[in-house]
């Protein structure tokens, strides 16, 4: 809930969700590459928006790929060879991020590793963790059935903090196993008063 008087602008991203094929695997492959494909999309509107406009952006499950992909190509990086090749605006200031049971891979945000410039372009970074989210835990199959991948962020949150360096004291992390058990749906997260109360400060602080 935003403050009394607050106003804001919501704009919604989604695409299609239905199953692709018949076999699990090759279905959420797409979906990751297709949601960090469409980072691309969002760093360029965010750097179309008026700089000194204050940006909130949060996510759950693929979105928060699509989000740190868009801050580190904001940040300059690349991903794939996709990079942003002209700034409309260079500088800008920074945004405000929630992450909700993130499927990326859990140290991505490392600097050097594949969105390692996202934490350049934040203020501040809420990372919702479950180690109970039943579709996280099988999250390091879809890099293999036999041995597996790595863990996601949304599951095991960053496996080392000190790794963040500079950056660090921009992240904040929340356990919320006890607030939405196993589940990995949005309709739990924001049905949940104790989630949108805390969830709000952040997107919504001046």
């Amino acid at each position: 809930v935003a403050p009394p008087g607050k106003r804001f602008r919501l704009i919604t991203i989604s695409w299609p969700s239905d199953r692709i094929g018949h076999r699990p695997r090759p279905d959420v492959q797409i979906k990751a590459e297709r949601s960090e494909a469409h980072g691309w999309y969002l760093a360029w509107l965010l750097d179309n928006i008026n700089p000194d406009v204050p940006v909130a952006l949060f996510g759950m499950s693929y979105g928060p790929r699509m989000i740190t992909a868009a801050l580190h190509f904001l940040g300059g990086g690349s991903i794939d060879d996709r990079h942003l090749a002209e700034r409309v605006h260079p500088d800008r200031r920074p945004v405000r991020v929630v992450l909700m049971a993130a499927a990326l891979d859990a140290h991505w945000l490392y600097p050097g590793q594949r969105h390692g410039q996202a934490l350049t372009q934040i203020e501040q970074m809420l990372i919702i963790v479950n180690p109970t989210d039943w579709v996280l835990h099988l999250y390091p199959h879809m890099y293999g059935l036999l041995r597996g991948g790595p863990q996601a962020l949304g599951y095991v949150g960053l496996p080392c903090e000190g790794c963040l360096r500079p950056n660090l004291a921009k992240v904040i992390e929340w356990n919320v196993s006890g607030q939405v058990g196993c589940t990995h749906s949005w309709t739990v997260y924001e049905g949940s008063s104790i989630m949108m109360t805390r969830i709000a400060p952040h997107l919504f602080a001046d």
